[in-house]
């Protein structure tokens, strides 16, 4: 038997989920627990619970999944600090997510007293988690994939090929330019401050009609190869440290606490576009696109609530 325990740590909406043997046994999220919304610490409850279901204790683990991995992308951080200078809140912020993400074996045991884990732990770069989940249990031998949400180890969206039981990736977005972060400042600047909710945002834009696409294309620039950019002169995430109102006894800062001047309406043509050209760029045509995306500003799937680890 061969059991791995699948951990989103740190992250709004912490969660966990158990695979035997190539079979998802359960997966819960820690908020149904603890009973408070898009908990983002370490999900120890959800934890214990996949492995009551699963009948199993922690020593019986193999293997632990963890869908950040701090080194990633190590380079492009470094040069971005160098020429960006980013204020030292924002820094210290990031640091001590790392630091909490290193100590995952001695939280597993801390969570669990009397067990002990003897199993490996795997950090799976963010995006290339967001496409292994698309594509692998996808009815698809082979197809495209795309990742687009707030930010994840540094990068916030991606694109490759699946193929049988693997994912290549062959091209990503990178820090500050994010549709996350776009839509994470639109829905804020309609009135919405709460972590999570874009989703109301999404809801409501299918009543709406297009009428600023032309003003919106001045703030994200769509690129040949299927990328995007994003004008920074209307946003202030890449040098700042953004609060994210969290709950609500907090009330709200700013109707624009993410952006500097937001165009009310987005479109999802940067996505999509990805998608597209994604297919152009395969040496044979591809039916099938896995595409899993995630606008919730600065946190989806797998740091604080305010946002994903860059």
């Amino acid at each position: 038997m061969t059991a791995i325990l699948g951990v989103n740590a740190f992250h709004g909406d912490s969660s966990a989920c158990l695979v035997r043997d190539g079979e998802l046994v359960c997966a819960a999220e820690e908020e149904r627990f603890r009973r408070i919304k898009h908990w983002a610490g370490f999900p120890s409850e959800a934890i214990r619970y996949c492995l009551r279901e699963a009948g199993i204790s922690l020593r019986d683990v193999a293997h632990v999944a963890l869908n950040q991995d701090t080194r990633a992308n190590f380079g492009r951080r470094l040069m971005y600090l160098l020429r960006s200078r980013p204020s030292p809140a924002l820094v210290l912020e990031r640091l001590r997510n790392r630091a909490q993400r290193s100590r995952v074996e001695k939280l597993l045991e801390q969570a669990l007293p009397g067990e002990r884990f003897a199993g490996q732990v795997h950090r799976v770069e963010h995006h290339l988690a967001h496409l292994a989940s698309a594509f692998l249990v996808s009815p698809f031998e082979e197809a495209s994939a795309v990742s687009v949400d707030g930010f994840g180890d540094f990068a916030s969206a991606a694109w490759g090929l699946g193929r049988g039981s693997s994912v290549a990736v062959e091209g990503q977005v990178y820090f500050p330019h994010s549709l996350g972060i776009l839509y994470q400042a639109l829905t804020q600047y309609l009135g919405f401050p709460h972590y999570g909710d874009e989703y109301k945002v999404m809801g409501l834009a299918p009543y709406g009609e297009p009428k600023h696409v032309e003003a919106l294309r001045k703030v994200v620039l769509l690129r040949d190869d299927g990328g995007f950019r994003l004008d920074l002169a209307y946003f202030r995430h890449a040098t700042e440290r953004v609060e994210y109102v969290s709950g609500r006894s907090i009330r709200p800062r700013s109707r624009s606490c993410s952006a500097r001047r937001v165009v009310p309406k987005r479109s999802s043509r940067s996505g999509i576009g990805t998608s597209r050209a994604r297919c152009k760029q395969s040496t044979k045509t591809h039916f099938s696109i896995c595409l899993t995306m995630s606008m919730r500003g600065t946190g989806p799937i797998g740091s604080p609530s305010r946002a994903d680890a860059r």
